[in-house]
């Protein structure tokens, strides 16, 4: 069971045997993508986790402890970094 007693999601990045692709292989990809388009080489995976997490707050005034335990944080101050 997930946070809050639910069932973990399903798997975002299923192959076609059913295995889940590698974060190697993801981290890899996202990589070339960010070189070929010439962004930032700051930008990473988590990026988009942080980005998502600033919009919830900032443009649509979500609780800070909603967001929290949507995150699986155990403190609202790491989620407030």
């Amino acid at each position: 069971m997930g946070p809050a007693g639910l069932n973990p999601p399903p798997d975002l990045f299923p192959t076609s045997t059913g295995l889940v692709v590698p974060k190697s292989n993801l981290r890899r990809r996202f990589r070339s993508f960010i070189d070929e388009l010439g962004f930032p080489t700051g930008l990473d995976l988590h990026s988009f986790r942080r980005s998502c997490v600033t919009h919830l707050v900032e443009f649509y005034a979500f609780q800070q402890t909603f967001i929290q335990k949507q995150l699986g944080h155990g403190h609202v101050s790491t989620t407030s970094i």
